[in-house]
């Protein structure tokens, strides 16, 4: 058993609802995209955003 999100989650793993399954619900989680520089290349710039956007989608 493992904590993760829904994102990307193979087909041959299934995610528990944790009431059904007499777990407790997880905290918040916060997260930080850290770069390099404070000048970013447009493909950095362009992942950044593809990363954020996921999880934003994730989230709702």
């Amino acid at each position: 058993m493992t904590v993760r999100t829904s994102l990307g989650l193979p087909s041959s793993v299934r995610a528990l609802d944790h009431v059904a399954a007499g777990l407790p619900a997880l905290p918040p989680l916060s997260l930080e995209l850290l770069r390099a520089s404070s000048v970013s290349r447009p493909p950095v710039e362009r992942l950044a955003g593809l990363i954020i956007e996921s999880l934003q989608q994730d989230a709702a």
